[in-house]
């Protein structure tokens, strides 16, 4: 199969002139807060984002500071239904929603949403995912989920993936969440690359991994196909102390834990082999995941819009609300 990275553009992102606001939508993680007033027609008439996750609000005063936030859009969080993904629906965070067991249909997550009106506010924060089987055990993802309602409203079976700090397979179909798995691949890197010996090999600026990078197809390729990345980790060490200068440590670290990645990935959901993949989520890690994808001839479609937003749309539209 030839690899190739397809564009794919997510609906509702065009203007109509009758569209009126629906609904605010929020997702608000760890580490970041995105929020949009959208449109019935499910155009994003105006969005905002901060580095304000979740483990950044003083005192968990979550209230306070998502009216700070959005502090110029006071009328539409009074008159509009407010739904919210991500982390600030967690335990730590400002709502606890639960999770929905898998297989999961859209309008099961949307029946799941637990609803508050807080300081005159309409909220909805939506669930997260649950699932287990006696083989991988347990399972669970939140915000994910609604980036795949956003992306991935088809009848056919699509693998969607969200690259990220613990990256997310997802096995989406006829608007139902089937299964899914976690792979801490950016947990990993980050780890390898600043907390263990593998940080004398990462040069002295710490250099940034290229996908470009020659040395990162090769972490890609023997990723995919190691029975030994402990020992394969080990190889960026003896490699930087005997090889030459072209070698590029961070690079293929960065590629051996996405070789292994997809060929996990591969196979819990052999049909990614045949069909290939859709990529949502984080714009910094779309062109390792498609420069991966690429080395071992998977197709990789990327999907270019507001995925969470959309999501959060489309639930609306399954309660009734847009």
């Amino acid at each position: 199969m030839t690899a190739q990275a397809t564009p794919v553009t997510v609906e509702g992102t065009s203007a109509a002139p009758t569209a009126k606001p629906a609904l605010v939508a929020v997702d608000w993680g760890t580490s970041s807060f995105r929020a949009a007033i959208v449109l019935s027609d499910g155009t994003i008439l105006r969005a905002m984002s901060a580095g304000k996750g979740i483990a950044k609000i003083p005192g968990r005063d979550f209230g306070h500071a998502f009216k700070q936030l959005l502090s110029s859009w006071e009328s539409e969080l009074a008159t509009l239904p407010i739904y919210l993904c991500g982390m600030v629906g967690s335990r730590q965070g400002w709502v606890e929603a639960g999770y929905v067991e898998c297989p999961a249909g859209f309008e099961d997550i949307a029946r799941g949403m637990t609803r508050r009106n807080i300081d005159g506010m309409d909220l909805r924060f939506i669930p997260g995912l649950h699932r287990y089987d006696d083989a991988t055990g347990h399972d669970v993802m939140r915000g994910e989920e609604t980036q795949v309602i956003g992306a991935m409203a088809l009848e056919r079976e699509r693998v969607v993936v969200t690259p990220g700090t613990h990256s997310k397979w997802i096995r989406s179909q006829r608007q139902t969440v089937r299964d899914f798995r976690t792979f801490m691949t950016g947990d990993v890197f980050a780890a390898m690359r600043s907390h263990t010996i593998l940080a004398f090999s990462m040069g002295e600026e710490k250099e940034h991994a290229l996908p470009g990078e020659t040395s990162f197809e090769q972490g890609v390729k023997q990723g995919f196909l190691s029975n030994n990345l402990m020992g394969d980790l080990f190889s960026i060490r003896t490699r930087t102390l005997f090889e030459d200068r072209g070698f590029h440590a961070p690079s293929y670290l960065s590629g051996l834990l996405i070789g292994n990645e997809f060929a996990a990935g591969a196979a819990a959901y052999p049909i990614v082999i045949r069909d290939g993949l859709t990529l949502v989520g984080s714009a910094a890690l779309m062109p390792f995941y498609v420069r991966a994808g690429q080395c071992l001839g998977i197709e990789v479609e990327v999907v270019d819009g507001e995925a969470s937003v959309l999501g959060c749309y489309q639930l609306a539209r399954f309660s009734g609300e847009a």
